[in-house]
């Protein structure tokens, strides 16, 4: 299976119960620009 860039492929979980596959494919963190407060005197 082909996952999508965005998936977190280090915490791809898959459970079979009851004849039913559930695959969670959880999306990376974005991160982006982080704003900082600046205090003046």
């Amino acid at each position: 299976m082909t996952l999508p860039a965005k998936v977190d492929e280090t915490a791809v979980d898959a459970e079979l119960r009851n004849g039913v596959l559930t695959v969670s494919l959880p999306l990376l963190e974005q991160r982006g620009p982080k704003s900082v407060a600046i205090r003046g005197e």
